[in-house]
């Protein structure tokens, strides 16, 4: 086997990478389309169980390709290298890569958009670490920042160097003294055990990225002031406005966005305990957003004052749209 094998086989990982992107950033994004991430903060779920569920799941969907590769590689092409440490290093390479398409599905409202978008960069990316590991007289500033900012570089630049030490008859080892010859000169881009710091820095950096980009742009402030629950109050709002700030095009992200919209403007409304009280009005009245507002889904504007009634903090909410497809009326009436 070359060298060039070990870039003809960092080809094929990066494509399975980028689809793994695709598969994230379209789920993250549909969760958020869907209403389902704004019905999960109603119910006091926090963004970083969200965050970790959704990684941790994308990752035991993944494992078995992992392990898979792992074993194929090992038993057929890079027969030297200890089988365990070459697994050991495609999880950690797997778990960095799901960080970082998280980090980027976290920008995106859109289902289309965040696929078409973090697809098409990620792939452009994958092409210019391509280009870096099929280039012998690539500088090494450039290589270690490519695989420390870009988890599939990282992950190409390792089958590479040890598609090198095979083809020399030499097993991978993360002891950097492995790397040198007798004449003290390196075999190889970078030193084993930097791939283990890189994907476990990838890992923590692109997971609190993402952790405070969802926080930033889809996090939900909710306040709200406590009424005693010996009260026949159970909800009065002051004042409640919420204004939407206007967006971009989708098909073009770079145009000037929209005038703020005005849904609600300044609303008071007291509902006692035991009642039942209906919101009326044509279609854009804002009936929907006040809703969300007393739910918790969307945050209010500032000068806003909700009250809810200490004793019926916990409520049940039933979304405008259905955020579970595979759930049906026919479903609902048997349970």
């Amino acid at each position: 086997m070359t060298h060039s094998g070990g870039g003809l086989i960092s080809f094929w990982d990066l494509k399975y990478s980028d689809l793994a992107v695709l598969d994230l950033s379209t789920f993250v994004a549909t969760e958020r389309e869907s209403s389902m991430s704004e019905l999960m903060a109603a119910q006091n779920v926090t963004v970083m169980p969200r965050l970790l569920s959704t990684m941790l799941s994308f990752f035991a969907v993944y494992f078995p390709g992992f392990l898979a590769c792992s074993i194929i590689l090992t038993q057929i092409l890079f027969k030297e290298t200890s089988d365990i440490l070459f697994l050991f290093i495609t999880l950690l390479a797997g778990a960095s890569m799901i960080a970082s398409s998280h980090f980027l599905a976290s920008f995106f409202s859109k289902a289309q958009l965040a696929g078409l978008y973090t697809s098409t960069l990620v792939f452009a990316l994958a092409l210019i670490t391509l280009a870096a590991t099929l280039t012998s007289n690539v500088e090494f500033p450039q290589v270690l920042a490519l695989s420390l900012i870009f988890p599939p570089c990282a992950w190409a630049t390792f089958i590479s160097d040890v598609a090198l030490r095979e083809y020399l008859l030499h097993p991978f080892s993360l002891n950097p003294d492995a790397y040198t010859n007798r004449f003290s000169e390196k075999l190889q881009r970078l030193d084993g055990y930097l791939y283990v710091i890189f994907f476990i820095l990838q890992i923590i950096i692109y997971t609190s990225a993402a952790y405070g980009v969802e926080r930033k742009l889809w996090g939900v402030k909710r306040k709200y002031d406590l009424i005693d629950a010996n009260d026949d109050v159970a909800l009065r709002v002051t004042s409640l406005s919420k204004t939407y700030n206007g967006k971009r095009p989708w098909y073009w992200p770079f145009m000037r966005k929209g005038a703020p919209l005005l849904a609600v403007d300044k609303l008071n409304l007291e509902v006692k305990t035991g009642s039942v009280t209906f919101l009326l009005g044509p279609n854009g009245g804002g009936k929907t957003t006040t809703l969300k507002c007393v739910a918790g889904m969307t945050s209010m504007d500032v000068g806003s004052r909700l009250e809810l009634n200490e004793s019926g903090l916990v409520f049940g909410i039933c979304p405008q749209s259905n955020v579970c497809p595979l759930i049906t009326v026919h479903d609902l009436m048997l349970t």
